[in-house]
């Protein structure tokens, strides 16, 4: 509505961002277990190193993984909009999503 898609390209963008969440918010789940196995670490009363090293790659691939997904979801989008709509876009997510959608407050 923002961008003034056609019924086609807002096909293409829900499908987009369906994909991209059903891959990326998996990721979440595992990033939280990370952060109480940290947390775990810090609290007890020697630090394993190489435990935390090992907690610490396993997030970098969670967020690896979910920043190539992401850069494929923004590909298609892009790819399925014409270049007025992506300036538009792109001025949407420069001013953050509250103004996007009329402030926090907006039904």
């Amino acid at each position: 509505r923002a961008i003034d898609a056609s019924p086609a390209q807002e096909k293409v963008i829900a499908e987009a961002l369906r994909e991209a969440q059903a891959e990326v918010l998996p990721l979440r789940e595992e990033l939280h277990r990370t952060r109480e196995d940290v947390a775990k670490a810090m609290a007890s009363p020697v630090l394993d190193e190489d435990t935390l090293a090992a907690l610490m790659v396993g997030s970098d691939d969670a967020i690896s993984h979910a920043k190539k997904t992401l850069a494929g979801a923004l590909a298609k989008v892009h790819a399925a909009l014409e270049p007025a709509q992506r300036e538009r876009l792109g001025q949407i997510i420069s001013r953050g999503a509250r103004d996007a959608f009329g402030g926090p407050y907006r039904m």
